[in-house]
């Protein structure tokens, strides 16, 4: 029989203890179990992931990811290539006090602990509680250098690595050693790596100028970068500079002073600028090319190169300016593509001006469009709203916003505006530039004056003119022959809006900037000097193969009879130029376009004369590049000179005359030119008469405009079937610039009066005079074989005293005409030749 225990019998306290000597027994052996566990479990992981742990870096050769950086004439900064932006700076040049204020705010320990804190980690956790966010990380400064190396991998097993890694850096290397990997390691936002590149991108400067607030500002940023931004988050910047100011005077790094006036100090942290795009974007994407080409994209975007370009940025910004403002009004000559959308809702509209004032601010801007919105239209004049502030757009303003119609001349009167009622409707939104006033004032309807504001009375009134985007797209490209250096390139009217560089990527028909080409072989090979006479007449010409017949005329269908090369090439006239090329043969004038520089394949046909064939802008100006250095083919580059992280030469291609190199680099490239010598493809003479031929194009010819540039100009304009493309060529003695402007779709003419002559030389006229401005240009030399003889342009004959439109022509000594005009030939004085011309 059991017995019941009697609870009121007290319990046996031997029986009690041993019951808990029992318990602490299994509780001290499920311990043991579970540390032996955690042990082998650890262990097991560090045998799983040690051999996946990187290898600890060797400081005598650490060479990080670094930027390339790519430099313009004069070493202004034009781009930089980088996967880490990164520039490692000797820990001797990394100020003290900025080491004293990354320690203080990210591992206060750092110097007593072997790479792992775990009390470190225990105080970041209760701080980051009482202050419900992270504003300390658990990571020493060791663990950090070690995550730099890890990388960012999303595993379980990465904190093991770390450590791993952590105390492994912390047995082989000394304190400083680690400050100075964190230091050029350590990401700190808009793809900086390191303190150096921190400093350049938010403050401009080098990482030992920097002042204490700014130092404390970097040094706030490794635990949460686009959390603390400067540029981005400025009041959260401050917010977590005054904790590091505060923990660097906690810990004795600052004093009570100091760290108040680096806390009362302005915040002026910078944007990250985009060099890129910003200041020579069609040039730069074309080293980034031929360098990913070269070097690959680790070389580029790792290697830390240091690239030289022969690029001014001030030509390139006057051919930004040049070709813009042609483009525009190349493309107002076009007429006026409509609104940009159309708002019909009152409450829309409202919003649409809300946001474009919020966009604006309170300036509006006077050298650039802005967006309005069309409120009123009159006969006269439309108001419109640019924000929140009203303005007038009088019928001035848009005179040339016809509808576009290739057909019509844009001169017609039928091509002017009148009524702007029949262009703007209420609602369109469209884009607009502030003028002045009298700046719209055409002399036509003097009565329009009265509905505009007076200045003196209403300084801040706004009056405004129509633009629009351009349709159309132009090339520019400028080179110094003489040093082989690109200075200046345009590959379309905006990089941003297409990447499309036409200069290199495009084929167009040249029309007859072509012309030089096969003339200067007629001079070479043929004879032909400026007295040569053709015979511009009608000819037919069967082609059996394709069955057709080409009867090919000139710019009026008219004909001239006897003409010289001069009046031929001078006034650009169709025939003889065709003429020509039967003379000197197709095969041989393709092959002889081939070694001047055009890599385009080329058609046989009598066609080519006109240009119709399509080229390359860069392979045009390439082959003027020819004539511009005497008949000696030069190489042009956009790349100057390379050099590696360590300063080794990778690449050279400098000139001895470059104004910047050092003299010892200059005493080099000239030695490689004694050895190295460029070919030449003319001799000087024959490639004197076509300059002095193309000189004359420039100064009485289809680009006589050209005079204004008030330098010796040689070149040539060229104009295709339906204006598609117009062209102008030209060079002074040591620049040679190429200008090309036309729709993107070569079947889209750009209409009825334009040519190289109206729609590009203009443009290169601008860019010139820009570039030139202060730089002045000699006379092209005259080699010794060269006389000058007048001659009459009609015949051909030296000309007599007072033979009218006689004209100075260069010729070989033993090829200058020897036979006068006769006197009873010659015309009365102020007759003039007509010639038929393509533009």
């Amino acid at each position: 029989m059991t017995r019941k225990p009697n609870a009121l019998i007290p319990a046996n306290p031997r029986r009690r203890r041993s019951l808990l000597v029992r318990v602490l027994a299994w509780m001290l052996s499920c311990l043991v179990f579970w540390a032996a566990g955690a042990t082998a479990g650890v262990y097991v992981i560090y045998l799983a992931v040690a051999d996946s742990v990187p290898p600890l870096p060797d400081l005598s050769q650490y060479t990080p990811p670094l930027t390339t950086r790519v430099y313009s004439q004069g070493r202004i900064l034009l781009a930089e290539f980088a996967v880490e932006r990164r520039d490692v700076v000797p820990a001797a040049e990394i100020p003290q006090e900025l080491v004293q204020a990354f320690i203080a705010s990210e591992d206060d320990n750092f110097f007593n602990h072997g790479g792992i804190d775990p009390m470190g980690i225990l105080r970041a956790a209760i701080k980051n509680v009482k202050a419900g966010r992270i504003v300390q990380g658990g990571s020493t400064i060791t663990q950090q250098v070690a995550k730099s190396f890890i990388g960012r991998e999303k595993t379980f097993t990465r904190k093991f690595k770390e450590a791993i890694l952590a105390r492994r850096l912390e047995s082989k290397f000394g304190k400083e050693d680690i400050l100075y990997l964190y230091l050029n390691q350590i990401y700190l936002g808009h793809g900086s790596y390191g303190v150096q590149a921190a400093a350049r991108n938010y403050f401009h400067k080098n990482v030992w100028d920097l002042d204490t607030a700014e130092m404390a500002t970097i040094a706030g940023l490794p635990q949460a970068p686009s959390d603390y931004d400067p540029v981005e988050r400025p009041k959260e910047a401050l917010e977590r500079r005054s904790y590091v100011l505060d923990r660097m005077q906690a810990v004795g790094y600052a004093s009570p002073e100091s760290a108040e006036r680096a806390r009362m100090a302005p915040l002026e942290a910078h944007p990250i600028p985009d060099l890129f795009r910003s200041r020579a974007p069609y040039f730069t994407e074309e080293v980034r090319r031929q360098l990913q080409q070269k070097y690959g994209t680790e070389g580029v975007y790792e290697g830390g190169l240091t690239v030289e370009t022969g690029v001014d940025l001030d030509w390139q910004l006057a051919a930004q300016i040049a070709s813009n403002k042609g483009l525009r009004r190349l493309d107002h000559r076009q007429g006026y593509r409509g609104p940009l959308i159309r708002i019909d809702e009152l409450d829309k509209r409202k919003e649409f001006l809300d946001k474009l004032q919020a966009q604006l601010g309170e300036e509006i801007p006077d050298d650039r469009p802005v967006l309005a919105l069309v409120e009123e239209v009159e006969e006269s004049l439309a108001r419109v709203a640019i924000g929140h502030r009203r303005a007038l757009l009088p019928v001035m303003g848009m005179r040339w916003a016809r509808k576009p119609d290739p057909t019509v001349h844009y001169k017609s009167s039928s091509a002017r505006v009148t009524d702007v009622r029949k262009v703007l409707d209420p609602g369109d939104v469209i884009l607009v530039q502030r003028v002045k006033p009298a700046a719209l004032m055409d002399g036509e309807h003097p009565g329009l004056a009265k509905l505009l504001p007076d200045p003196e009375k209403e300084p801040d009134a706004l009056v405004v003119k129509l633009d629009q985007i351009p349709a159309v797209q132009g090339a520019l490209l400028s080179v110094e022959p003489r040093l082989g250096y690109v200075k200046a390139i345009i590959g379309g009217y905006n990089f941003a809006d297409s990447e499309f560089n036409r200069v290199l990527q495009a084929c167009r028909q040249p029309g007859s900037a072509f012309k030089p080409i096969h003339y200067s072989l007629a001079i070479k090979e043929k004879e032909y000097n400026p007295a040569t006479v053709i015979i511009d007449s009608a000819v037919v010409y069967d082609d059996p193969e394709n069955q057709n017949r080409w009867k090919p005329e000139n710019y009026d269908s008219d004909f001239q009879g006897k003409v010289t090369v001069h009046t031929a090439l001078v006034n650009s006239m169709n025939v003889p130029s065709i003429k020509v090329m039967d003379a000197v043969g197709i095969p041989e004038a393709i092959e002889w376009a081939h070694k001047l520089g055009i890599s385009t394949p080329l058609r046989e046909e009598l066609g080519l004369a006109l240009g119709s064939s399509c080229v390359k802008p860069w392979d045009l100006v390439g082959v003027y590049s020819v004539f511009n250095m005497g008949g000696v083919k030069p190489e042009l580059h956009f790349i100057k000179k390379v050099t590696d992280r360590f300063g080794r030469v990778l690449l050279d291609r400098s000139s001895h005359a470059d104004p910047w190199q050092a003299w010892d680099d200059k005493l080099d490239r000239a030695y490689d030119r004694l050895v190295r010598p460029r070919p030449r493809l003319l001799p000087v003479e024959d490639n004197y008469i076509l300059t002095h031929l193309l000189m004359g194009v420039a100064s009485r010819g289809t680009a006589a405009q050209a005079r204004a540039l008030g330098k010796p100009v040689a070149g040539k304009t060229g104009t295709t079937n339906d204006s598609a493309d117009a062209w102008f060529v030209g060079f002074t003695h040591d620049v040679v610039t190429g200008v090309w402007a036309g729709n993107d779709e070569p079947k889209d003419p750009l209409g009825r009066g334009e040519n190289g002559s109206r729609a590009a030389l203009p443009i290169w006229i601008d860019f010139m005079e820009r570039a030139l401005a202060e730089r002045p240009q000699e006379d092209f030399e005259v080699p010794a074989g060269i006389t000058f003889v007048r001659i009459d342009p009609l015949s051909g004959l030296r000309a007599r005293p007072g033979t009218p439109g006689s004209v100075l022509e260069a010729f070989r000594w033993d090829e200058k005409p020897k036979d006068f005009v006769p006197a009873a030939d010659m015309v009365e004085s102020g007759q003039f030749f007509k010639v038929d011309r393509l533009y």
